[in-house]
């Protein structure tokens, strides 16, 4: 990733939140340890994280694409601290609203297992449970899905997705977050939160992703808008709105990647 004097970059400072500035994010309790992975940046306060390049690029994909198919989530901006990046995203927390990841909310609603709840599929199943209130929260739920299929994500595990409740108990998804293991990286370095991920399941079997299309069409459709996405578009349009310029090596990478996540949902179409 080339930066110039014109790139959108923030400008780090790191001023770590005061206790009292820390407790109005609302930031529930369980993050609380998160303080010092907390700035202030021209009146607002952004989480950082210290990702390596490709990770960073991963994260500017998946908030992308997660914009192009309507699903909230946060705006990666780029910050740099010497020769590092570093991703910031504004604090998305609001008063009166609880956040919980979804693995904590399904197992506070004592109907899933604990591994079930450790994946993106623990929200699938409690459908029929009538714990995820309407056809809304649903459908985010697949398109979350499709995205990390199409990006071959491989860590979309049960503290990666948070709910968002409000004061009648009416849930949505938080901003989606944590894009960075994309594009079959760390994919073979799996602990149990990652064994029920998408994209890992259908690579060990294609018979997988054609049950999932059996039992929600729709996933099918988001996953062939996401397909007609290509990776030059996607490139060119996060150069264009960050003012960066990706090298060469970087969209060969990209573009190889993408050919190679596409052959593994392709199998599908031969079962």
């Amino acid at each position: 990733m080339i930066i110039t004097k014109e790139s959108k970059i923030i400008p780090y400072r790191h001023n770590v939140p005061t206790r009292e500035e820390f407790e109005s994010l609302h930031i529930p309790k369980r993050y609380n340890n998160l303080r010092e992975d907390i700035t202030s940046l021209e009146g607002a306060f952004y989480h950082m994280k210290f990702p390596s390049p490709k990770s960073m690029i991963n994260e500017l994909i998946g908030s992308y694409l997660s914009k192009k198919i309507g699903l909230d989530t946060v705006d990666y901006q780029i910050g740099l601290i010497g020769n590092y990046f570093i991703a910031l995203s504004k604090v998305f927390y609001e008063e009166g609203y609880q956040y919980l990841s979804a693995k904590s909310y399904l197992l506070e609603k004592g109907r899933n297992s604990y591994l079930a709840a450790s994946s993106i599929f623990g929200c699938l199943k409690t459908r029929n449970l009538k714990l995820f209130q309407g056809e809304l929260v649903f459908d985010d739920i697949l398109k979350l899905i499709a995205i990390d299929l199409k990006m071959g994500q491989s860590d979309r595990h049960g503290e990666n997705i948070q709910i968002k409740i409000d004061r009648l108990g009416t849930i949505s998804l938080a901003p989606i977050y944590d894009y960075g293991c994309s594009y079959m990286q760390n994919n073979d370095n799996i602990h149990y939160q990652n064994y029920a991920s998408p994209f890992i399941l259908v690579r060990r079997n294609p018979y997988y992703l054609g049950r999932l299309f059996r039992s929600y069409p729709k996933l099918w459709e988001y996953i062939q808008f996401l397909k007609s996405v290509s990776m030059e578009e996607i490139l060119r349009d996060i150069e264009c709105e960050k003012v960066i310029t990706f090298e060469d090596s970087e969209k060969d990478y990209y573009r190889k990647k993408q050919s190679e996540i596409e052959e593994v949902l392709d199998k599908v179409k031969m079962i």
